[in-house]
């Protein structure tokens, strides 16, 4: 699928993940963590009064940046057309389009990443676990930064050598109750065998500095990595691009907020945004406007769940949501269309129409040759090992 979904968008959990030499973190099983139970909540006043004087640190920390207005580009939020000129600006740990919050660094304040005593060796509830991606499934980065093989991993390599450290490291992933065996190649990353056959990536080196997995990232590195997703999205309408938006409000997980999904487009063909708000303007089912949003191509297939691993069904369902929400709340505007208009003429491509459309999705189209590949070698392999064994009876 040709769009990224972020959570913890460009250089939180990602980041945090290179850090650790993993690949991204799939759906998991639940696993048993051992973790305390929550604190009550406070009071609806005592909170928002909380979450004032918490984002006041964040602006006292890490200062304010208003961006300049821009005229070009467009934004879609949940659906609804953002009026331009946008601005693009920075509260503390918030980023925001037109004061509309978009991104909030899911950490804060910062914990002490230090750590100074051996965390020792894998904890008991390890056990009842059967992967590292079981280790790190958290939607909280606070979560995440103190599981143990975290916190193992910061340990080592702040205290150690490389060499020493990479050696403790394997001998820790060998401990872990749901390794069955660890290869260690001549080149590339350690490969994990689990007890249950799974498969999986390791790699024992230093967490990056001004990565959030890193002993010493700081307030600093933070306004760092804001600032240049700031300066990103400011470049990408500066050159006239479309930003889309889904999952406001936004969802909460511990200390996070951000989209749910984010997609971007640069719109090869400069019309098809005007034929994007035909369709959602049509008379149209809201089925015949998924299907032919889906196969314009500019977010992931409303039909993923088809073609995904069942581990995947919650995401992709999320997916088709997105169209939903974007046919439900999107509203004819007279600046919409004015602008969708100027870009055309400016760009002298003729807009495609519906006819010009493809008969199917494109990623449904190459997802379903790919099956029917494999399904054909399939069949070829077994009827070649069917006939060698009726020779070999011969």
């Amino acid at each position: 699928m040709r769009a990224q979904p972020s959570r913890l968008t460009l250089g939180a959990i990602m980041a945090a993940l290179i850090c650790l030499g993993m690949g991204p973190v799939l759906a998991a099983e639940p696993a048993a963590t051992g973790k305390e139970a929550a604190p009550e909540a406070l009071p609806q006043g005592a909170a928002t009064a909380a979450a004032a004087d918490l984002e006041a640190s964040a602006v006292k920390a890490l200062g304010v940046a208003e961006g300049k207005p821009i005229d070009t580009g467009f934004v879609f939020i949940d659906g609804r057309y953002v009026e331009a000129p946008y601005t693009v600006s920075r509260r503390g740990r918030q980023i925001f389009i037109n004061n509309i919050l978009i991104y909030q660094w899911p950490e804060w304040p910062l914990m002490d990443r230090h750590v100074r005593e051996d965390p020792g060796p894998p904890p008991k509830e390890y056990e009842n676990l059967k992967s590292f991606n079981d280790v790190l499934a958290s939607d909280s980065m606070a979560e995440w930064l103190n599981c143990h093989l975290s916190r193992k991993r910061r340990y080592l390599y702040e205290h150690f050598p490389k060499e020493e450290a990479d050696e403790k490291m394997l001998e820790y992933y060998r401990q872990c109750p749901f390794v069955a065996s660890v290869n260690v190649p001549a080149e590339g990353p350690v490969e994990i065998i689990t007890k249950s056959g799974k498969k999986e990536n390791m790699t024992p080196t230093p967490p990056l500095p001004h990565m959030p997995g890193h002993w010493d990232f700081g307030a600093q590195d933070v306004l760092r990595g804001l600032e240049d997703w700031r300066n990103l999205l400011t470049r990408f309408l500066s050159e006239n691009e479309t930003r889309f938006f889904f999952g406001v409000p936004f969802q909460a997980y511990g200390t996070e907020i951000s989209p749910r999904g984010y997609y971007p487009t640069s719109w090869q063909r400069p019309g098809d945004l005007k034929l994007m708000v035909e369709i959602l303007t049509s008379a149209r089912s809201e089925a015949e406007k998924i299907e032919l949003l889906g196969r314009m191509d500019f977010l992931p297939s409303p039909n993923a769940g088809k073609f995904l691993h069942p581990v995947f069904a919650a995401k992709a369902a999320e997916t088709r949501g997105y169209y939903e929400t974007l046919i439900r709340n999107f509203q004819p505007s007279a600046q919409l269309d004015e602008r969708i208009a100027e870009m055309v003429e400016k760009s002298g491509v003729t807009p495609r129409t519906i006819q010009d459309l493809p008969d199917e999705i494109p990623w449904d189209r190459s997802e379903r040759l790919a099956k029917e590949k494999r399904e054909k070698e399939k069949r070829e392999k077994e009827e070649r090992e069917k006939q060698q064994g009726a020779g070999e009876k011969n």
